[in-house]
């Protein structure tokens, strides 16, 4: 697959920013290998480490407009930069939990307030329902399978595609 192709690949040609806790030199390994591998499919991904006094501005200088603003929770300052730089550049945001430890998500607002929220399992599913998202906005992601980037590459389609549909519902 090709990232010209973008009818059969929804990212195509698509701006990431990926907002992320951690420390540059630690805990950023899985982020550079997530990057690493949307860059094949989307063309450009840029990588913000979260709690960045100045996230709003590096996430437009980095990449542009971003097209998706991805949150990798947990994290409170990934959680708190990403709903700044999405609603500051009027990109969608999509969440992705992968801790069962609620306090570790930052902010539950940012759950809330995501386009669309992906979860690592039916467990954190339901916790994510009980802190208040509907439903309907949460997708289970299975990052070890076999098809786990073209799996996440639809979920963030359908996260384009939902804002896309709230925004022309309210132009």
């Amino acid at each position: 697959m090709t990232a010209g192709s973008s009818e059969s690949n929804p990212l195509a040609g698509r701006g990431i920013l990926l907002v992320a806790s951690g420390s540059p030199r630690t805990g950023m390994n899985a982020v550079r290998a997530l990057a690493l591998q949307l860059e094949r499919i989307a063309g450009r991904v840029a990588i913000l480490p979260g709690g960045n006094v100045i996230a709003d501005l590096l996430g437009r200088r980095v990449l542009g407009r971003p097209d998706l603003v991805v949150a990798l929770l947990p994290g409170r300052g990934a959680s708190l930069a990403a709903v700044r730089v999405a609603e500051r550049l009027g990109a969608p945001l999509l969440a992705l939990v992968t801790s069962n430890d609620a306090p570790c998500w930052g902010e539950t607002g940012t759950l809330r307030r995501a386009t669309r929220v992906v979860v690592t399992s039916e467990r954190l599913r339901a916790r994510v329902v009980a802190a208040g998202v509907p439903a309907t906005r949460i997708e289970l992601w299975r990052p070890l399978s076999p098809t786990a980037l073209s799996s996440f590459e639809q979920i963030a389609g359908r996260a384009l595609r939902a804002d896309s549909a709230s925004s022309a519902m309210t132009a």
